[in-house]
């Protein structure tokens, strides 16, 4: 016998099923993240990394490597260039430094 397509009786009050629908939307939402690329030989390689100190990580690690025109691209959208990666690292201490206040406050 198939099942009833939307005859399912709710035990739930509003509340809870609209706090259920926010958990499951929460689950699917996208992370932004940090872009960094670099050019070596005529070729163009970009990557993708989640946090600051990795895309940083990164970014030097390619500089060493000899690439050129390596940039790191925030999710804010903002392009860092090698001389201006020291900024990046003093903003992620920043965020870090908030994020923990903030979770002493609740």
């Amino acid at each position: 016998m198939p099942k009833a397509l939307s005859s399912e009786v709710d035990t739930g009050s509003r509340k809870e099923n609209a706090a259920k629908q926010r958990r499951r939307a929460g689950s699917k939402r996208i992370q932004l993240k940090y872009l960094v690329g670099g050019s070596y030989e005529g070729s163009r390689e970009n990557l993708a990394r989640i946090t600051a100190a990795a895309a940083l990580r990164k970014a030097r690690q390619l500089l060493q490597q000899g690439y050129t025109d390596v940039r790191i691209c925030t999710p804010r959208g903002q392009v860092l260039l090698p001389d201006e990666f020291d900024r990046l690292e003093k903003q992620e201490k920043t965020d870090i430094a908030n994020v923990a206040r903030r979770a002493g406050r609740w």
